[in-house]
This record gives C-alpha cells, structure tokens and sequence, in this order.
C-alpha cells in the first residue's frame, strides 16, 4: 500500500482535539504550570459524541460553537467568537457567519460569490475560519459565506454536516439531535 504525502490544506484536521491545541499552546508559554492544571487533557484521534435532548419537540436544531479566524492545529488563535446560537441546516448547501462574528473577529473576505437564498440572488463574501464544535472537534480551513442570519451567528449548512454521523429522534414527542466526528458510518435504526 502507498501512502501518498498530503499538503497541509488537505490534511484531515477533524483528528485534532480542540483541547489538545490549546493545552500545546499554553504549554509553550508556561511549562510546569499548564501541565499541571491540563494533565487529563489528552490527544483525541477517535471519534467524538455530542448529544442534546430537548424538553419537548424542537422547531430547529441549536447548539453552540466557536469560532475564530483560521489558525494551525496546536497554535491558540489571537481572537474567539463563542456562540449559543449556532443553528444547523440541511437545507444550506455552505456554511454561513453572520456579519456580527466577521466584525467582531476582524475577518476579511478572502473572494465573493453570487448565492441564490430566499430573498434572491445576492453578493456574498467567503472567509476562511476556524470552527470549534460543541463536541470539542476543530476544523480548520474551512470557508464561509458572510450572511445577514438573524438570530444566529452562525449556520452550518451540509458541507459541516457531511462530515458527521448526524442523527435526530422524535421519542414520545421529545426531540434528541446527536452527533459524531469523524463520521464512522455504520448507523442503523
């Protein structure tokens, strides 16, 4: 078997463990103290679970999330954005941030794109950013399109999506959103 030697844009970087970035960070700028405090934080290259149960049944599925202008694993990024409205969206093909979180973390668009969404065809810019999952899993590298989102700071279309196992049940009229990262297939109900 070859193995062929990948650039670092195409490296998986689901392996990362969000913690494990910034335990190696830390460490770099104090040692013995951040050892110390951040022993039990460890290397994750398994998948990961996320699981949310709803009181009751769920008009749209909302979790939190980070995120922050793009940074290589084990580096601890100069800016975050934290959000508790981070909604996921099958329908959206791209994952979107809102003009809140470009301002806040200084992002500049890297290129434009026309995109067709409800309210018609409209400019949208692309940003590369880095985005933290409520299961502690970090992509890096990953575009965005800018968009006005309401509520939300951001929307995580099907190209996020795809890269989980992602399931929702419906029991006795209480809604369970889980997920896995990396997806390792094999669900079955």
């Amino acid at each position: 078997m070859t193995e062929t030697k990948k650039d670092f844009k195409d490296w998986d970087i689901s392996d990362f463990d969000f913690a494990h970035a910034f335990q190696q960070s830390a460490e770099r700028r104090a040692p013995s103290a951040v050892s110390k405090a951040l022993s039990h934080i460890k290397p994750c290259r398994r998948a990961m679970n996320y699981k949310k149960e709803y009181g009751g049944k769920a008009s749209a599925i909302i979790t939190d999330a980070y995120i922050f202008p793009n940074f290589k694993p084990g580096e601890l990024p100069a800016l975050k954005f934290y959000t508790p409205v981070a909604a996921w969206d099958t329908g959206a093909e791209y994952t979107s941030i809102s003009l809140e979180v470009i301002e806040a973390l200084h992002l500049k668009p890297k290129d434009y794109t026309n995109v067709m969404t409800f309210g018609g065809n409209r400019r949208a810019g692309i940003y590369e950013i880095s985005i933290g999952l409520p299961n502690s899993k970090v992509y890096n590298n990953v575009e965005v399109l800018g968009a006005e989102l309401g509520d939300y700071s951001i929307l995580f279309g099907m190209d996020i999506i795809t890269r989980t196992d992602f399931l929702i049940t419906n029991k006795d009229g209480k809604t369970t959103f889980q997920f896995r990262t990396p997806s390792e297939g094999g669900v079955e109900l």
